[in-house]
């Protein structure tokens, strides 16, 4: 059985999917390096999944599954990263039913079944924040839980942070969900003190390692040579900004 992370966020629009795809490019990168010195080569030394995806589909550079392996540098198709792709850009149970349809649940667990069996490091990007529902009785928070995978929480630095990613880590304890840490995406740069405070409130508060922070992403590459350099750029950012050892031990 695989290993691995469960992405979620405190609110849609946090950048999980940035944030995962970084992740998979640094750990990607050190799998690569460890296997090298060892004298193994594996073509995809870590897996991404990206369950349900709604407002997009494969193909659209705004896509989650497009910018995930954009970001990452992981080889696989877009078909094998996203397993439901939804029109319209709302919570997958709506976004399903606007568009006359269901997603299956237990479908969707044998995929992450399957997933979990086939491949040794796993990264998953949920959808939204943990209580987004996925159907008319399930939310990411079950799917998270069926998987048995530690959850990563990405929240943002800006005002309210703390209570938002308080909020999450209680609605994940009282189901049971393991947290590995939190990541905080998007800081301006502007006011370290108040980013030290906000660290410290949910540690403490929450119990849980902030494992590192994002600095604000600029704009987004357009050719592939510029991706190349992007990702190289931003696993060096990784490496010195986030807990990357801690992060590694969960694959």
């Amino acid at each position: 059985m695989g290993k691995g992370l469960f992405v979620t966020g405190t609110d849609t629009e946090v950048g999980k999917t940035w944030v995962t795809s970084l992740l998979a490019a640094a750990a990607a990168r050190r799998i690569s390096l460890h296997n090298a010195g060892q004298g193994t080569v594996l073509s995809n030394p870590l897996h991404l999944w990206k369950p349900i995806q709604s407002g997009s589909q494969p193909g659209d550079p705004r896509a989650d599954s497009f910018r995930l392996l954009r970001g990452s540098g992981i080889e696989q198709t877009e078909e094998e990263t996203v397993t439901y792709s939804l029109k319209a850009p709302l919570a997958p149970w709506m976004a399903a039913r606007r568009a006359g349809t269901l997603i299956p649940w237990e479908e969707l667990l044998a995929e992450g079944e399957r997933k979990l069996a086939s491949y040794p490091r796993l990264l998953v990007e949920g959808a939204g924040g943990l209580l987004v529902p996925l159907t008319e009785r399930y939310t990411v928070a079950d799917l998270a839980a069926a998987m048995g995978l530690p959850l990563l929480i990405v929240a943002r630095t800006r005002l309210g942070t703390v209570n938002h990613t308080l909020l999450t880590i209680e609605a994940a304890r009282q189901r049971g969900l393991r947290i590995a840490g939190v990541l905080l995406n998007g800081y301006p740069g502007d006011d370290d003190l108040a980013l030290s405070e906000t660290i410290e409130m949910i540690e403490q508060l929450g119990s849980v390692p902030v494992l590192g922070v994002f600095p604000q992403l600029e704009e987004e590459p357009v050719s592939m040579e510029e991706w190349e350099a992007w990702r190289d750029q931003w696993i060096e950012i990784v490496e010195s900004r986030i807990r990357m050892d801690e992060i590694m031990s969960f694959f």
